[in-house]
């Protein structure tokens, strides 16, 4: 039995598709991702799971039970961690795990040990007496995930876990990610980040429009690019037809735009780097920098798509 299972789900907002015959099932201990820009429909599938809005058709289960007819349940088996944390600043970190736990009637002395071990694991132990109004974004987003596990939930969903983060906060939320994976924990992480939580995921759902555009692992998506991305940087306002034309004649074949640059996925076989500046050179071309790096899920999502991952496809209310 999967742990999520949606079929044929559809959400509509007036005329506009938030998910349109989304079908996906999560395993037990799995931890999947689902990747894709503000409006790709991440954060109403969140929503959904979470017994917050209603999908307009199909159906959805969490552990088996029905999220339309046996939300107690469900709600019961989940835990959810928003994009905005549910902080309560006026609250100390442990005021607001114990409030958590006193919610779902967990017993006091259950609590109590389980709220200790949860803020020592989110680094939070010496803060634990401390309002959460003195703390950091990525302080907030820690002491929130120690209020979602405190009651133990079978199924985790994260949306947008590492955003307004910096790197080191980046980096403790993907080590705790990494570790409740390695527990068991069934996880459903909502991002556009997969530079920070890539290494996390068992399998990424690729979204665009409410849709499944590709569900695989990291390294499929990725090793079906190519082996190296190069960028070429060119001045602002520079002419990009002449160098695309430049690296067509040298065999180099889907070159697209890319800010102020081109780039391109080269293969084994394919023409140096090293060839490509110095024919760009010959030609009297401007180039400003030329990067080489192995492809990301984010040249997935954008070969995958046409949109790059940053991009927003849609601003209404739920559309996230």
């Amino acid at each position: 039995m999967p742990a999520i299972d949606f079929r044929y789900l559809t959400k509509t907002y007036g005329d506009r598709r938030a998910l349109d015959g989304f079908s996906l099932s999560v395993e037990e201990g799995e931890c999947l991702a689902l990747l894709g820009p503000n409006g790709a429909g991440k954060s109403t599938l969140i929503d959904i799971l979470a017994t917050l809005q209603e999908p307009t058709d199909g159906e959805v289960r969490v552990m088996g039970a029905s999220v339309g007819e046996e939300a107690h349940a469900v709600r019961q088996r989940v835990g959810v961690a928003f994009q905005t944390p549910i902080t309560h600043d006026h609250l100390s970190a442990r005021e607001l795990v114990l409030h958590q736990a006193r919610i779902y009637d967990v017993p006091s002395d259950v609590a109590r040990e389980r709220t200790e071990e949860l803020l020592a694991f989110v680094d939070l132990a010496e803060r634990a007496d401390d309002r959460i109004s003195t703390f950091s974004e990525g302080m907030k987003r820690r002491a929130d995930l120690a209020r979602v596990l405190v009651t133990e939930p079978d199924v985790l969903l994260l949306d947008e876990p590492a955003a307004g983060l910096d790197p080191r906060g980046r980096r403790t939320i993907r080590e705790r990610l990494a570790t409740l994976a390695r527990q068991g924990t069934t996880l459903l992480v909502a991002t556009h980040q997969m530079r920070e939580l890539g290494p996390v995921a068992d399998r990424v759902a690729i979204m665009h429009e409410g849709r499944i555009e590709a569900l695989d692992t990291p390294e499929a998506l990725t090793d079906e690019l190519g082996e190296r991305l190069i960028h070429v940087r060119l001045p602002e306002g520079a002419d990009l037809e002449p160098v695309r034309q430049r690296l067509e004649g040298l065999g180099v074949s889907d070159v697209r735009r890319h800010g102020h640059g081109l780039e391109t996925v080269l293969g084994a076989d394919d023409v140096s780097a090293g060839r490509i500046v110095d024919d760009l050179e010959e030609a009297g071309l401007t180039v400003e920098e030329v990067a080489i790096r192995e492809p990301d899920l984010g040249d997935a999502f954008l070969s995958l798509t046409g949109t790059p991952l940053d991009a927003d496809t849609g601003d209404e209310e739920g559309l996230a």
